[in-house]
């Protein structure tokens, strides 16, 4: 699996440490020209002929496309859905039969008016890992059965070359100084445009802040290219900063595959979506879930807020059941009695709209020749 939604928890913590500073078929049947089942079907309802001067209507006719899940789970439901319309003009009945493996194991019938269309799901449980054979009508497909939805997922993940990727973010912070609590609140909303063929990402990402009343907006972009993440932030007042630092972005971190997070692990899968979460309840459990991403327990780093103080996390993981790829995810989690803060809430969504469209990234050459490192004091 590619990197996830994990990454934003971190993130954000550096973010808001910075607040210290003040995502049987019927009748019969022909192909179409794509290859799709195109039915006809006998007239459940007689044609009223010319008594009344009116065109008789044309037969019952019906068009059916066929969506196959891209995997499956063994003893976990495969699901297809077939788009039934009738193009025709009287009424008619189409029957769609399900085969796996060679055997026929689910039929379901239909009727539907002229120019009305529906969705028949027909489902099989398949009991053995490896590849099986699913067929309706002159439609099949080869599908590849896994032995958990992890593995489906991971494995479905893996053949995604580009994805677009609406994110939405909320903090809310209260933070002490000079012995005087005030508030700060934050909405941010970003495109991403990410190709993990290339490991290139775009984010274009447009924040509001308020405090003590008044709101300011700041827009930044960012190009990750060859290991680098260059960024130019514009401000209220047009202000330019440009900056870089090096990206984790693309590295191979699976949080479902950490011990620790197991431990805290549950599912809530529907029939539309496999659906994982990890939720601490406490302090404790929460420092112990984090602390084990940590690569190091490095006391000198100050980077964000520590592990110890963040109380409640959650964090979720939605796949399509059909196609197995990323569809949400959500991290959220909140913390009382830090260092830098009396407290903060943070939400991040992350919407998967879109998967293999044409991404290429290039850094603007204005922004490559005037970034600095984060870093660099001088």
């Amino acid at each position: 699996m590619r990197k996830t939604a994990l990454s934003v928890l971190l993130v954000a913590m550096v973010v808001l440490s910075g607040c210290s500073a003040l995502e049987n078929t019927g009748g019969s049947q022909t192909p179409s020209a794509t290859g799709t089942p195109v039915e006809t079907a006998t007239p459940t309802q007689t044609d009223m002929g010319m008594a009344n001067g009116s065109e008789t209507e044309t037969p019952a006719q019906f068009d059916a496309s066929v969506r196959y899940p891209n995997g499956g789970v063994a003893g976990n439901e495969s699901i297809v859905r077939i788009d039934v319309e009738n193009t025709g003009g009287q009424q008619g009945q189409y029957n769609a039969t399900l085969t796996a493996d060679g055997e026929q194991v689910a039929t379901e019938s239909v009727t539907l008016d002229g120019g009305a269309s529906t969705t028949v799901s027909l489902t099989h449980t398949f009991e053995t890992t490896g590849q099986h054979d699913l067929s309706t009508g002159t439609s099949s497909r080869t599908i590849q059965v896994y032995d958990s939805a992890r593995n489906f997922t991971d494995a479905a993940m893996e053949r995604v070359e580009t994805a677009r990727i609406e994110e939405f973010n909320t903090v809310d912070a209260a933070v002490s100084a000079n012995e005087t609590t005030f508030n700060i609140t934050a909405e941010g909303s970003a495109t991403i445009r990410k190709n993990y063929a290339a490991e290139t990402q775009y984010r274009n990402v447009t924040t509001r802040t308020t405090l003590f009343g008044q709101t300011s907006v700041e827009r930044t972009e960012e190009w990750t290219v060859d290991g680098t993440v260059f960024s130019r932030t514009i401000g209220d007042d047009g202000e330019r900063d440009y900056t870089r630092e090096p990206s984790d972005e693309f590295e191979d971190d699976n949080p479902l595959e950490n011990d620790t997070v197991l431990d805290y692990l549950s599912t809530e899968h529907t029939d539309d979506e496999y659906v994982f979460i990890v939720e601490t309840e406490n302090s404790a459990e929460s420092t112990e879930l984090l602390r084990s991403f940590r690569e190091s327990d490095d006391e000198s780093d100050n980077s964000g807020p520590s592990a110890e103080s963040i109380d409640e996390l959650y964090f979720e993981l939605r796949y399509d059941r059909q196609t197995g790829r990323s569809t949400t995810e959500l991290i959220r989690f909140n913390a009382r009695s830090g260092e830098d803060y009396d407290s903060f809430e943070f939400t991040s969504r992350r919407e998967y709209v879109a998967f293999n469209e044409t991404v290429s990234v290039e850094v603007p050459g204005e922004v490559r020749d005037r970034a600095t490192p984060v870093n660099d004091s001088g």
